[in-house]
């Protein structure tokens, strides 16, 4: 049961949960096998299409995207969407983009989905019910941790002395594009990572794939799910940049370390 004492299904999730998997499954399909010079307005075209899909669908719903201003009355309950992760990537043809999609109720991201074209991959995390890849459960417990992190580049600026702070044997890298980075820690092909001024539509679906999947996380705004999604019931979400760490279980006692000084918080279940 969720807070309130609503199910997902009764929540009307489940009704959603058709209509995302299937967006995913056509961004998935739009952004395969792109080659450079990209249109620019591509990203735009694509958020408005869904857009429009939703407006014939659900009408009543709110979205917040990355490309579009936010539609409909947002206080934590809707649609958030990045149609392109890693546009700088695409353009210049390396090979590390996708679309991130999710659907919150009261601030907490319910469903998600992260769409990867280059791998033909598509990720999905269903609360309480788990996190997939292509249809095969993550389960971070059931495997080692890698030594690969992945750091971006606005939070190490602010952590200058980041390095100190990692064990010995770790690998860092920086990949640009967030959704896909915290997929890869969901299924543990990356150890552990770190971002900073992330906006809901970035870090949505991940933070749920990373939940379900059982890494651990740690966020800028407070202990919990409901204080760490409270500022996502604004009415002007984006506003509001967000930290996140999160990792592989076995890193626990080291990943708080990785907590921006100035803005310590406590973990999320």
């Amino acid at each position: 049961m969720r807070r309130g004492g609503r199910a997902p299904g009764q929540s009307g999730v489940a009704d959603r949960l058709g209509f995302g998997r299937a967006q995913a499954r056509r961004f998935l399909a739009d952004l395969s096998g792109l080659v450079p010079p990209v249109r620019p307005e591509l990203d735009r075209e694509l958020e408005a299409r869904f857009r429009a899909d939703l407006l014939r669908r659900f009408p009543g719903d709110a979205i917040v995207g990355e490309e579009l201003p936010p539609a409909g009355a947002w206080r934590g309950s809707g649609w958030v969407i990045d149609p392109i992760d890693g546009t700088t990537n695409l353009a210049h043809g390396l090979p590390w983009y996708g679309t991130s999609i999710g659907y919150l109720e009261d601030g907490v991201p319910l469903i998600g989905w992260i769409s990867d074209p280059v791998r033909g991959e598509i990720y999905e995390a269903v609360e309480g019910r788990g996190a997939t890849v292509e249809g095969i459960p993550l389960h971070l417990a059931s495997q080692p941790p890698s030594p690969l992190l992945a750091f971006a580049r606005r939070w190490r600026r602010q952590n200058p002395g980041w390095r100190a702070r990692v064990p010995a044997g770790c690998k860092d890298r920086l990949l640009g594009a967030t959704a896909l980075e915290l997929a890869w820690v969901a299924r543990g092909i990356i150890g552990a990572g770190a971002w900073s001024h992330t906006r809901v539509f970035d870090i949505a679906a991940g933070w749920l794939l990373l939940r379900e999947a059982g890494a651990v996380i740690l966020s800028s705004h407070g202990a919990g799910p409901d204080a760490s999604w409270a500022p996502l019931c604004d009415s002007e979400p984006t506003r509001r940049p967000l930290e996140l760490v999160a990792g592989h279980p076995a890193y626990a006692s080291w990943l708080p370390g990785l907590l921006t000084p100035s803005d310590p918080s406590p973990g999320l279940p």
